[in-house]
């Protein structure tokens, strides 16, 4: 929870990423939604700019934060990084089919003159 009371200053704003803290009247200071619990999110100036919003946890983390989560397939639990958006385990990441490399096509590894000197012709 972002808004905490302080015996000093009275109602004062936590950012959920950083833990600094501001008064409820700064402009720095953005909700940036609610928790699964309905409780606002707030985000500092500075943490708003690199902030990754997690789907899993639904709240904020930063991008090189890991975090433990279900896998998609299986339901076992993994960790890996926010910024990755890896969503499935590791031993499912392994069993699945592998995508055969695209090739370009071999037109386009021809220099661009080589081209247009066919196409004149």
């Amino acid at each position: 929870m972002s808004l905490k009371t302080k015996e000093l200053y009275g109602w004062v704003v936590v950012c959920d990423l950083c833990q600094s803290v501001g008064a409820l009247c700064e402009r720095d200071w953005r909700e940036m939604g609610r928790d699964e619990h309905g409780q606002p999110l707030h985000l500092c100036r500075s943490c708003r700019k690199t902030a990754v919003w997690c789907e899993y946890h639904h709240r904020y983390h930063q991008p090189g934060d890991n975090h433990r989560r279900a896998c998609a397939e299986c339901g076992g639990l993994f960790t890996a990084r926010v910024d990755q958006h890896i969503e499935h385990c590791p031993s499912c990441r392994r069993a699945m089919p592998v995508a055969a490399p695209t090739r370009p096509h071999a037109w386009s590894l021809l220099p661009v003159r080589v081209l247009q000197r066919l196409h004149l012709r």
